[in-house]
């Protein structure tokens, strides 16, 4: 999947479901050392601040966003701030 951008304001990404909760809680235990920094590089390298991820829409990926391996996604969307025009 591919992302979309949805408004001026936000952006889908399709990432890894078990993704959620350590993105979510900032907590990365249970990973190892290769998925933590993956999931850190990828959240370094984008715009944008995590507001929510649906879990009913998950489905089987085979290039997830961030560019791992083929697994179960669901899309994260993030918030872009954008600069208020006068």
């Amino acid at each position: 999947m591919a992302m979309e951008n949805i408004e001026d304001n936000s952006i889908i990404y399709w990432l890894p479901t078990y993704w959620a909760a350590h993105i979510f809680n900032d907590d990365y235990s249970g990973l190892s050392d290769d998925e933590e920094n993956q999931i850190r590089e990828f959240l370094e390298n984008i715009e944008g601040h995590l507001v929510s991820a649906d879990f009913e829409q998950e489905e089987f990926t085979p290039f997830p966003d961030a560019g791992q391996k083929a697994c179960d996604c669901i899309p994260f969307t993030f918030y872009i701030q954008t600069e208020k025009k006068t």
